[in-house]
């Protein structure tokens, strides 16, 4: 699945520009269609995925717990993975 990569470590660089594009572009449309907690669950990509803090470093910054931040990443994950599927990427990008 296109989103194996999102667990952690892997950074955008060691991915396709296809996938790149397709992850950045997901992220825009849930950012504006969405509603606050898709807003934040957006942040938890943003911060973990490209910028590479952990769970608990961006908990600490947000004011918030690691299980909230681990609920919007999954949150995110599953609307992530629905965007680039219905783009019909190839799982190997």
């Amino acid at each position: 699945r296109p989103l194996r990569r999102l667990t952690g470590g892997t950074l955008p660089a060691a991915m396709r520009p296809e996938r790149f594009l397709a992850l950045d572009e997901a992220l825009a449309r849930m950012e504006r269609n969405g509603d606050t907690r898709t807003h934040e669950a957006v942040e938890v990509v943003q911060l973990k995925y490209f910028v590479g803090h952990t769970f608990e470093e961006i908990a600490d910054m947000k004011g918030c717990t690691f299980h909230r931040v681990r609920g919007l990443w999954e949150y995110a994950k599953r609307h992530l993975q629905a965007e680039l599927d219905s783009a019909g990427l190839p799982d190997d990008l």
